[in-house]
């Protein structure tokens, strides 16, 4: 019997949301085997749950076979909102983040602490403590301070019942999550794209079910670019710079593509007046979302001190450039050359980085598709690079990116999405 494209689609979509619910008789299997949290611990689990990551991704990307245009944005949106509410009676699948989120969150709504100088341990006589206390409890913050607030807002929302902050904080992912797809959409109407986001089996394992901050920095990215992506304006531009400047305060190393975006709306403006417009008010809105995430914490430079640490120790699970070139030289030369390696793979980037920007400041022909470009380019050569630590849900900032850009040019292909989030679940095994 053969089946048309549109019954094809329908029919990997309950095959997609079979595998989805799989995650749930994993879960009672590992509870089960005595394991409470964390359930990758247990190398059964871990083989079930790669066996079923697999089978997601190999239904993602045969569905995006059928994917034309003419398909509707209604069939994918409704698929895609199933496949996020699944997932939501389901955490700490992979990490225990969302309890560290909770407990800090309560930090800063309940205490009045600041999670860049107070540590959750602490607070050992919070109410929730015995529940939410993970490794990261005795160690300060690294979060953005934009995410800081954002969470205590909703444990101050959810008081101190666990289930409710914990579905509080899912609730949210989930909403942001279906947003920004709803803004990959919106950008350039342009459904291969939009499809490549909503469905991406990465994006609904680490943000509908492991429940990452990640999700908040790429819906202020999305937001970003779908004002920056409009007619030219300086107050949409402005606007653009604002949240861009807010994804930052979540995720710091976006600030990569900030460049990129800012010449882009500098330059497509045509008076000199609008220039200037644009200027003074990208300025004081940045310094405005800036005022916003980091007046309740700031103390000092000292707010950074752990994250200027992390970023320069030496981790389990660096950018792969800096594995791969280390285990070479020291096939090679013998010794320890984790440092060098290091050291090249970051000249790399800054050598990439700066031909970009060149290309950007100098070339006569500048577009909105080779702003999205470089800056896929750009977020993605710092991932393969200069991390110090790239866990698998780092992937999926960068494959919001290419998805928003998808629309924007044909230089970014839908391969990029499929490497990226391959790379992403690869990421489990390397790291095991």
């Amino acid at each position: 019997m053969r089946f048309n494209s549109e019954t094809k689609f329908f029919l990997y979509a309950f095959l997609t949301e079979i595998s989805y619910l799989l995650f749930y008789p994993i879960r009672f299997l590992a509870v089960k085997l005595g394991v409470e949290n964390l359930y990758l611990k247990d190398n059964l689990i871990f083989l079930l749950t790669i066996i079923n990551i697999l089978l997601l991704t190999f239904f993602y990307i045969k569905t995006f076979g059928l994917i034309l245009k003419k398909t509707a944005f209604k069939t994918i949106f409704l698929t895609s909102l199933i496949f996020n509410i699944s997932l939501l009676f389901l955490w700490n699948f992979s990490t225990d983040d969302l309890y560290t989120y909770i407990g800090r969150s309560r930090m800063i709504s309940f205490y009045g602490a600041n999670p860049y100088i107070n540590r959750f341990d602490e607070f050992s006589g919070d109410v929730l403590y015995p529940l939410v206390k993970t490794y990261w409890s005795s160690e300060l913050s690294v979060h953005g301070p934009m995410f800081s607030l954002f969470g205590s807002v909703l444990s101050g929302i959810a008081g101190e019942n666990l289930v409710a902050n914990v579905f509080t904080f899912k609730i949210a992912f989930v909403i942001l999550n279906i947003l920004s797809g709803v803004l990959v959409y919106k950008i350039r109407n342009n459904i291969q794209a939009y499809f490549l986001y909503a469905w991406n089996p990465l994006i609904l394992f680490e943000i509908a079910l492991n429940a990452h901050q990640d999700v908040l920095a790429i819906f202020f990215i999305a937001l970003s670019i779908f004002f920056l992506a409009g007619m030219a304006d300086w107050k949409k531009y402005v606007l653009s710079l604002m949240f861009f400047t807010c994804a930052v305060l979540v995720k710091y190393y976006i600030v990569v593509i900030g460049p990129f975006l800012a010449a882009f709306a500098f330059r497509n403006l045509s008076s000199l007046t609008d220039r200037l417009k644009f200027l003074v008010g990208s300025a004081v809105g940045t310094f405005l979302a800036a005022v916003l995430a980091l007046y309740r914490f700031w103390v000092g430079p000292e707010i950074f001190d752990k994250l200027f640490a992390v970023a320069g120790a030496r981790l389990l699970g660096p950018s792969p450039g800096i594995l791969i070139l280390e285990k070479f030289l020291n096939f090679a030369v013998g010794g320890d050359n984790y440092w060098l390696s290091r050291n090249i793979n970051r000249a790399i980037f800054y050598l990439i980085y700066l031909v970009l920007a060149i290309r950007t400041l100098l070339g006569s022909e500048f577009k909105l598709s080779n702003v999205a470009f470089f800056a896929v380019v750009s977020l993605a050569v710092l991932v393969l690079t200069s991390l110090s630590l790239v866990n698998p849900w780092y992937l999926t900032l960068l494959i919001a990116l290419i998805c928003l850009g998808l629309g924007l040019t044909k230089k970014i292909r839908p391969e990029y999405v499929f490497w990226s989030t391959i790379y992403g679940f690869a990421t489990y095994v390397i790291m095991r």
